[in-house]
């Protein structure tokens, strides 16, 4: 059972033509069988672990883990007979088409769009104070532009072949170098912040997307370059596991000291390996079987992100513990998530903005952790929890089909940003740079919280993402040609 829901999964996407007609909502496919099953079972295995290490409830989490691969494939399948829902995502085409979400990024737009996503990272820490200003929304909202410096390497790696040898050559090295630059500053913002993210995502949006472009014939892996690739990891990958042990280990100073300092002390924290050692033989030491929130699942904090059964199996676990009335709070609360996807002027419009600024204040994971211990003060704590969970205890076993419609729903928006047919004719995908930049979001698509979470990227983001774009490549030109 551990592996199975991942074969049907892996059945229905390797399909002929799936992944040229329905790239990205395979990728979503592909994502909920390793996040949910193929990741925990190698990824343990990898540490000497069991499957079931540190789960409370380990039959439970992977039987829906099993049965929510199963509503992706079926609501894949719905989806690709849908003659309207075709129709559908052809329309968004026209209308992204029509903005320019398409057109080629030149390299003027990389650099001062690359340059806004990491000041979006680096900034934040430094104005604490100013949260609810409008500028600081923006700021948030333009956070994956990181990713820009990626997708145009990509862009250029698929340029046509036929243009001069050395014109070509000189745009790779120019896009492998500004690649180069923007991974560093992404690791310095993230240094600053005390998050991971900043660097971990622009590398992975590339690596699916360069092996999505290889699946549907776009690009070539040499044997020499995926050696070198490899051999490279393998040497970095060591050390970037220290920084991120030592990002945790000092993220308990995030509120005391300056962002600057924050960045000095992970830096020496990570020099000290007996340290690092000392924290990662603590956290395996930690009682797994207490009643206390636990998240401990792969010891490997980058592998995590794409193998923690444990977020699930929480949810799960503390859900089965609620009364009649918790469970009616729960729903409560996930109708104030519901509400918060609206935008601010509309809800200050109803009065409703009180409603939104609840909901900001804590995590389901919170909500539920504190409904089944009795601890008021978990709230706030941002503990990551699960769908599984969650959604059960509101819909029960009703969130099932929910699920389907939901994904059903989501999967034109997220294909809207591959152009796959022309005329007749079958090609390889035209994706847009916008998608690249979402690629890591869609990959992991099965770790959000609630169906709300999953409904928030057709109902918000995929319209705010694409306003966002296009109208500062439109303010880009406009000061270039100035």
């Amino acid at each position: 059972m551990a592996a199975s829901g991942a074969f049907i999964a892996f059945f229905n996407v390797f399909f002929p033509n799936t992944l040229y007609r329905y790239p990205f909502s395979s990728i979503v496919v592909i994502g909920f069988a390793v996040t949910l099953q193929l990741g925990p079972l190698f990824f343990t295995a990898i540490e000497k672990n069991s499957l079931t290490y540190n789960l409370n409830m380990p039959l439970n989490t992977f039987s829906h883990a099993l049965l929510a691969i199963i509503c992706c494939v079926v609501a894949h399948h719905l989806y690709r007979r849908s003659k309207m829902l075709r129709r559908f995502r052809l329309r968004l085409q026209s209308v992204m088409l029509n903005v320019g979400v398409f057109r080629p990024l030149n390299i003027r737009e990389v650099i001062f769009m690359g340059a806004l996503g990491v000041a979006s990272f680096g900034i934040l820490p430094f104005v604490g104070d100013l949260r609810a200003s409008v500028f600081i929304k923006f700021i948030e909202g333009i956070r994956f532009f990181a990713v820009i410096p990626s997708a145009y390497l990509l862009q250029v790696l698929t340029e046509d072949n036929s243009i001069d040898c050395t014109a070509r050559d000189f745009k790779r090295q120019s896009a492998f170098l500004i690649f180069f630059v923007f991974t560093i500053l992404n690791l310095i913002a993230g240094l600053l912040r005390n998050t991971r993210s900043n660097f971990i995502v622009p590398v992975v949006c590339f690596v699916i997307c360069y092996i999505l472009y290889w699946l549907c014939g776009l690009v070539r892996i040499r044997l020499s370059a995926l050696l070198a690739a490899l051999l490279s990891f393998f040497l970095i990958f060591p050390y970037l596991v220290d920084l991120s042990t030592a990002i945790v280990m000092t993220r308990g100073f995030r509120a005391n000291v300056s962002p600057v300092v924050l960045m000095q002390e992970t830096l020496l924290q990570m020099d000290d390996r007996a340290a690092i050692r000392s924290y990662r033989q603590l956290m395996a030491s930690i009682d797994t079987s207490s009643d206390s929130w636990n998240e401990s699942y792969v010891d490997n904090l980058f592998l995590a992100r794409f193998a923690n059964a444990k977020f699930p199996d929480n949810s799960i676990f503390y859900e089965s513990l609620l009364t009649e009335k918790q469970r009616s709070e729960m729903q409560n609360h996930t109708y104030h998530e519901a509400v918060s996807i609206l935008p601010s002027p509309v809800l200050n419009l109803f009065d409703l903005d009180l409603i939104k600024s609840e909901a900001q204040k804590s995590s389901m994971g919170d909500k539920m952790y504190s409904l089944a211990s009795g601890n008021s003060y978990a709230l706030g704590s941002f503990r990551t929890g699960h769908f599984f969970g969650v959604a059960f205890s509101v819909f029960g076993w009703f969130y099932l089909p929910l699920l389907v419609l939901s994904l059903v729903f989501i999967f034109p928006f997220i294909d809207s940003h591959a152009l796959s047919e022309f005329g007749f004719q079958l090609a390889p995908p035209v994706i847009s740079s916008l998608a690249i930049s979402l690629l890591y979001f869609w990959f992991t698509l099965s770790n959000k919280e609630s169906l709300i979470g999953l409904l928030s990227f057709p109902l918000r983001e995929y319209f705010e993402t694409i306003l966002l774009f296009t109208v500062s490549r439109r303010a880009i030109r406009i000061i270039a040609f100035r």
